[in-house]
């Protein structure tokens, strides 16, 4: 009994991954952020990784436009572990570590000059993280389905370099940016890709 339970606790975490990352796109998404061709995966671990192009820390320009793509990010990356836990409030929280460490280093770059505390520029940037998640449910909750009643297949070479997966050289189910794009389509909502060689 326990070891079926142990088992339904882990199918379930490898479900909620698909909520995770159908929550960061889908926040990318409606913030107008675009998408990126490999797309969004999931393995059989319970580990995932979305695609799509937003900022990296590091650099330190503070321009209007420099916050504003901070701040889409900062929501983006909320969204994934808000979307997990609304499906699956009790599944670990040990692969947002990086999603966290990247909120972290962009909060610092965008109050390095500001005046409103830190805690307050997060605390508002969570909560509309939040209100999006709760806004578009549906619309995740189908991405996360059609992901999740994909086939598994092995990993890809790219995949297993990008290190994200527990499983290494395991199996995953993925979809691929054109596949994406045509599921916001169907909800009519506008996604777009952009190439990899495009700065």
């Amino acid at each position: 009994m326990a070891h079926t339970g142990l088992a339904q606790f882990h199918a379930r975490w490898v479900e909620s991954a698909a909520y995770h990352e159908a929550g960061h796109i889908t926040a990318a998404v409606l913030q107008g952020m675009h998408l990126r061709e490999r797309g969004i995966h999931v393995d059989s671990h319970g580990s995932g990784i979305s695609y799509y192009w937003h900022r990296l820390p590091g650099n330190l320009a503070n321009s209007e436009q420099d916050r504003l793509e901070r701040e889409r990010t900062i929501v983006a990356l909320y969204a994934g572990p808000i979307s997990q836990k609304t499906f699956f409030p009790d599944c670990p929280e040990e692969d947002w570590i990086s999603d966290r460490a990247t909120i972290c280093a962009l909060l610092r770059e965008s109050c390095q000059n500001e005046s409103a505390p830190r805690a307050t520029v997060e605390n508002s940037l969570q909560k509309k993280a939040e209100e999006l998640v709760s806004k578009s449910w549906l619309v995740i909750e189908g991405l996360a389905s059609i992901l999740l009643a994909k086939p598994e297949t092995p990993l890809a070479l790219a995949e297993v370099e990008q290190r994200w997966s527990r499983g290494k050289n395991g199996l995953e189910k993925w979809m691929n940016g054109s596949e994406v794009k045509a599921f916001f389509k169907k909800s009519q909502i506008v996604a777009s890709i952009r190439r990899e060689d495009v700065e």
